[in-house]
């Protein structure tokens, strides 16, 4: 299990923390018998509908194809679990496997054979050129998502480096995964925590989608899963593609006011350490020459402010913990700063005031952060209620959602606004 580890102040940081392995026993079997799948699609069956045995072809290509992650194994294998000679057959079996769905999916449609190669040279050479302005949107795109199947992938590109988030929500059990490269940096299941006056509550139904985005800037994933006593927890996942930032979020949405509880569990991967700062709240991962910056926007930047919640470290996983005792909506943001550049510069952030018609906005309606690395900022705001005209760090909000870059003249440039 990883072990959290204290920092020295901001300019002095030193580590002798040891390696996470936060995976169950039972993941693990069953990412066994993956690895000696000799199909090794791993949730590539999953976009065809229930009893449907007929699954499209196309459909069948492309879930296989993008759940490929650099290194050449599917999302959600256990690579650390596979010794050297194992992998490298199970890289080449799985190639084999993407030729044959190419092929299959070229003898569907034709007139499409010729991009359907493309994308798989470019899928598994990663030979693409990292997102900036210039360039614009991935060609071919490189996010996925498939509402049947109940899988996404957020991917800022194809080049070898590109940032890769793996989300399977088919199940109550939320599986993903977060890598940076061939690194990575969260693996395994975090499944919705919620306590109303201490009870906890189960959950009553299947993750579905709220919404999907892919732009030029992010790629956006909404979810919503249905608790007990009529409770609706929403859970947010924003992969930017030039600014270095993993965005993720959950949302408790109650029916009445209550003493309300929650938990945002993001599980480490093996190999990574977790640091921790004595004074302020912020974490740092770091595997090899990766570094990530885990930042809890909405809690007090030093330890001695006690208000918003708390950001801590257990048996290889992070905790946001939060708590109102009084409420009809809890939210809990986490922002992992993962490009490494940007996590080695000094950060700090700020809880900020939200307004209504010259009124503040209590906690169970809206929040809103601001975050500084370096000289760059960022602005956070979200709705807890509904669509409402507000007023937060000077930007007048009539939206569910709002994530957004500050220019250098100052100005708040969306990445991604949200109305729902």
């Amino acid at each position: 299990m990883a072990a959290t580890s204290s920092l020295a102040p901001k300019n002095s940081r030193t580590s002798d923390s040891s390696a996470a392995d936060l995976l169950a026993a039972a993941e693990l079997d069953d990412q066994k018998a993956l690895a000696k799948s000799d199909a090794a699609v791993s949730a590539s069956e999953a976009p065809a509908p229930a009893g449907d045995e007929n699954i499209d072809p196309v459909e069948q290509f492309f879930a296989a194809l993008y759940t490929t992650l650099a290194g050449g194994l599917p999302a959600w294998t256990v690579s650390g679990d596979i010794d050297d000679a194992a992998a490298k057959k199970f890289r080449k079996q799985h190639r084999r496997s993407l030729e044959d769905l190419c092929a299959m999916a070229a003898d569907v449609d034709p007139q499409q054979a010729r991009a359907f190669r493309k994308l798989l040279k470019r899928a598994t050479r990663r030979d693409g050129k990292p997102t900036t302005e210039k360039h614009g949107v991935p060609k071919p795109a490189a996010a996925y998502h498939c509402e049947a199947g109940g899988f996404s992938i957020l991917r800022t590109d194809w080049s070898r480096g590109a940032a890769e988030l793996a989300v399977d929500w088919s199940q109550p059990d939320l599986r993903w995964e977060f890598r940076v490269g061939k690194t990575q940096l969260f693996a395994g299941i975090s499944s919705p925590e919620v306590s109303l006056a201490g009870k906890l509550l189960a959950v009553a139904g299947p993750w579905e989608e709220v919404c999907w985005e892919s732009n030029v800037d992010v790629d956006y994933l909404e979810l919503e899963i249905a608790l007990e006593a009529g409770v609706r927890l929403q859970r947010q996942f924003v992969l930017t593609r030039r600014d270095g930032l993993l965005y993720v979020a959950d949302a408790v949405l109650m029916p009445a006011a209550s003493e309300v509880s929650a938990v945002l569990r993001v599980p480490v991967a093996g190999g990574v350490d977790i640091l921790a700062t004595e004074e302020t709240r912020e974490l740092l991962l770091c595997a090899g020459k990766q570094r990530a910056l885990v930042i809890p926007p909405l809690c007090g930047e030093w330890r001695t402010d006690r208000r918003g919640g708390e950001l801590g470290c257990t048996e290889g996983e992070l905790q946001l913990t939060a708590t109102l005792p009084q409420a009809r909506a809890l939210y809990l943001p986490l922002v992992v700063v993962y490009d490494r550049k940007r996590a080695k510069r000094e950060c700090t952030w700020r809880r900020l005031t939200v307004g209504e018609d010259l009124q503040l906005v209590a906690a169970d309606k809206a929040a809103g952060f601001r975050i500084q690395i370096g000289d760059e900022h960022w602005l956070g705001y979200r709705s807890l209620t509904e669509r409402a005209n507000r007023t937060v760090f000077g930007v007048n909000l009539q939206t569910n959602f709002l994530l957004s870059r500050f220019t250098t003249e100052g100005e708040s440039e969306p990445l991604v606004e949200i109305d729902h």
